[in-house]
């Protein structure tokens, strides 16, 4: 695989790496990153971690994870590796484009526009699928914490094995990793048995409000600072709510839109089978994948309800989801 060499070379040939995962980080950014940081150390090259959000509590677990820094702490570096960074804009940080250094791009998103000079940019499951071919290319062994946090990456954002792109070399790779050794009942547990009480109440308020449009192939609801600071709630506490509101029995497409506490919108997007949300998404320059997608927004709560309200029924008629 030729892009996999570059890669590896991009790599050999620099030092002093700046890793950065996206905003609102989930666990396949962030176990990527710890794995990719742990195999660099283990080459005896430098390197930081940074993003704009802090470590979400749920994956504090993983080794090193209190080694990542806000940009503003971050060191004098060399080159940049963006790690699931769908675009540009998910990195939070516009000044990484000001002044370019070398940069890898490492992600499985179909959106991604190749901003990197190098992009190892496949779709899988998980770009933790992607960065474990890196770690054995560049020839660090892979431990029990560096796998944990592969496994981490792969299994959150293939929903536990479940999403459509789950490929069988999934199975492998997360096999593979399973052999080093880590305690899979106990992750499993940390990733998907264990919810924080603020987390159960935002989910209430949201699936309480919920407006369920198009014949009920539709879903949508907002979440406002007030509400969430209502229950002791933060950003982090709304993963995975999106998930439950695409479940409901015979919605065919979700959509989430909650304050930020930077004055942003957050947008997510969620779909069954054959709607595309990433291309909603890319009219507002967001993106990601077919049946899960996001984007940032400044505007007040409720315009945006009625914009993406207005732009998701017209985007279902022509995709010929829903007629009236």
């Amino acid at each position: 695989m030729k892009i996999l060499d570059e890669t590896a070379s991009f790599i050999e040939k620099n030092d002093g790496f700046l890793l950065v995962s996206h905003i609102s980080p989930d666990g396949d950014t962030m176990g990527s990153a710890l794995a990719l940081y742990a195999a660099l150390k283990k080459l005896g090259k430098s390197a930081q971690l940074v993003c704009v959000d802090p470590v979400p509590q749920y994956l504090s677990f993983m080794h090193n994870s209190s080694e990542f820094r806000l940009p503003a702490l971050a060191q004098p570096f060399n080159a940049v590796i963006f790690i699931d960074c769908a675009d540009e804009s998910r990195t939070g940080m516009p000044e990484l484009f000001a002044n370019r250094k070398p940069s890898l791009s490492i992600d499985h998103h179909r959106t991604n526009p190749m901003f990197a000079d190098v992009n190892l940019v496949e779709r899988r499951a998980a770009t933790g699928e992607l960065m474990y071919k890196v770690i054995r290319r560049i020839g660090a062994e892979i431990d029990r914490d560096m796998a944990e946090c592969l496994f981490t990456a792969i299994a959150t954002d293939s929903g536990n094995f479940a999403y459509a792109a789950t490929e069988p070399d999934t199975f492998r790779i997360s096999g593979d990793l399973l052999e080093c050794g880590f305690d899979l009942p106990e992750l499993n547990r940390r990733l998907f048995r264990t919810k924080r009480l603020s987390r159960v109440r935002v989910l209430g308020i949201v699936m309480s409000g919920m407006q369920i449009m198009c014949d009920g192939l539709f879903a949508m609801a907002t979440l406002s600072n007030e509400q969430m600071d209502s229950v002791n709630a933060s950003g982090v506490d709304c993963e995975g709510v999106i998930d439950m509101m695409r479940d409901v029995e015979g919605v065919e497409t979700a959509c989430l839109i909650r304050d930020d506490k930077d004055g942003e919108l957050r947008v997510s997007m969620r779909s069954k089978h054959d709607f595309d949300v990433a291309k909603v998404m890319q009219m507002f320059d967001g993106g990601g994948h077919m049946r899960a997608s996001g984007c940032v927004l400044k505007m007040k709560l409720e315009e945006a309800k009625s914009m993406l309200e207005e732009v998701v029924i017209s985007e279902m008629k022509k995709q010929g989801i829903w007629t009236e």
